[in-house]
This record gives C-alpha cells, sequence and structure tokens, in this order.
C-alpha cells in the first residue's frame, strides 16, 4: 500500500468507525470493483491493494474519505466491459494455477487435500462435544480466539446460510 494509503486508514481507525461491509452485489458496486482492479491491471500502484478495493467499495466509509476519492477516479478511466485490460496469460501458466490444492489437482488426485473446511456433525450433539474431540493446540487457539472477543478485540456474529439471500 502506499504511504497516502495508510495515513488515510489511520486516520479513519483514529476517529474509531466502526467499518461495516454490505456483501451485497449491485451493478454499481461490480463497476466500482471492475474499475478499481482494471486500475491495478493498468500498473498504477496504489490500485494493487483488493482488500482496500473491497472496504471502499462495499464499506460504510465517507464519500469524502481517500479510498472512496480513489474509486471516483477509476470510474472516470473505467474500460469498456468488453475490453481487455491487463497482461495476457499463457495457457501453461493458467493449466498450472488451475491445479493448485483447491483447483483441478484435487480430484484428479495430484494432489491430497483434505476437506479441512467442512465439519461432519452426525455424532455430535453440541459445539462443546465438538470441541472436545479437538487437538490441545486447536483447543487453545480457539481458547485464545474467544478471549480475543469478550476482550474487545473483535467480535464474531452468526448468520444463517440461506439459499437465494445473502
Amino acid at each position: 500500500t502506499t504511504t497516502r494509503q495508510c495515513r488515510s486508514l489511520h486516520v479513519l481507525s483514529q476517529q474509531r468507525q466502526q467499518l461495516v461491509l454490505t456483501p451485497e452485489l449491485t451493478d454499481k458496486r461490480v463497476t466500482e470493483l471492475f474499475a478499481w482492479v482494471s486500475r491495478a491491471f493498468a500498473g498504477e500502484d496504489a490500485y494493487n491493494d483488493l482488500s482496500l478495493a473491497l472496504v471502499a467499495t462495499f464499506g460504510n466509509l465517507p464519500e469524502d474519505s481517500q479510498p472512496r476519492e480513489m474509486v471516483r477516479k477509476a470510474l472516470e478511466q473505467v474500460p469498456d466491459e468488453e475490453a481487455k485490460v491487463g497482461q495476457p496469460i499463457l495457457t501453461r501458466d493458467r493449466e498450472r494455477a488451475s491445479l493448485g490444492a483447491m483447483g483441478a489437482a484435487q480430484w484428479t488426485g495430484q494432489w491430497m487435500t483434505r476437506p479441512h473446511a467442512l465439519l461432519v456433525t452426525k455424532n455430535l450433539s453440541s459445539v462443546d462435544q465438538w470441541v472436545s474431540g479437538l487437538s490441545r493446540g486447536a483447543r487453545r487457539t480457539l481458547k485464545k480466539a474467544e478471549e480475543a472477543e469478550h476482550s474487545g478485540v473483535f467480535s464474531v456474529q452468526e448468520q444463517d446460510i440461506r439459499g437465494g439471500f445473502p
């Protein structure tokens, strides 16, 4: 990130503004994100921060904030939707990139992964029962995260997953 971006985010954090991201896709937000990424592909280092792009696009930042100003400037230079942007990726490189742990190598047997993000709940009756079956290190990590949540370092919110809703 550039010094200006860091300074701008530092000023925002000093104001103790709660940042809320609204993960709702609209045509306007897609266009803003496309404009930002297009500037990054054009080689503008200031736009080479996807986290800042997501905050600027989906966050509740004031319109006069520096990230929102960057979005406005990117929108002034947004290419046509069908225009090719960035450097072409060679087929060989694209194939190699798609064979990672989350890509085709997973089901072709070239990369052995385990379903680390899935939780089998067939024989569990509570979260405590699940936690008791974890390794000591995993239980310690969960305990630290719980302490951090209670001390206000971060918060966790539960949200139901419902089909057809964001």
